[in-house]
């Protein structure tokens, strides 16, 4: 659990159910909370693209220039190409999981705050 999940259940327990303005103040902050994991993650992935990206650079110069020399600096510059590639496919794929995560938990998260503010509107049926 993270600290807006316990804020918001400890202003629940304090308060009861949030009012409509205490509401849209929580769901504009945890759309702010989610959208700046999303830039982080972005960042992170972004990174690790370029890092990759120069390594492959590596590999593609060690390939070109081994051919010439030596077979050790082929294998090498090969190596570090695949190595490379698949790197970027796992931060691709790591990128797509977090992203896919970070935005199922908003949703999640605006669905509660909707419910709750639509049970605080309707009378309960009894």
């Amino acid at each position: 659990m993270n600290d807006f999940d316990q804020q918001l259940r400890q202003l629940l327990r304090d308060v009861g159910r949030p009012s409509a303005d205490q509401s849209e103040a929580l769901r504009k902050e945890m759309v702010h909370m989610y959208e700046d994991k999303l830039k982080k993650v972005e960042r992170y992935a972004r990174n690790w693209i370029w890092i990759t990206a120069a390594v492959c650079g590596v590999g593609g110069v060690l390939i070109g220039l081994g051919a010439a020399k030596s077979t050790t600096l082929v294998i090498l510059g090969a190596a570090a190409f695949i190595v490379a590639i698949e790197l970027q496919t796992l931060v691709k794929l790591w990128y797509w999981q977090m992203n896919t995560k970070l935005s199922l938990l908003k949703e999640m998260k605006e669905l509660r705050l909707q419910l709750a503010e639509r049970q605080e509107k309707e009378p309960p049926d009894a």
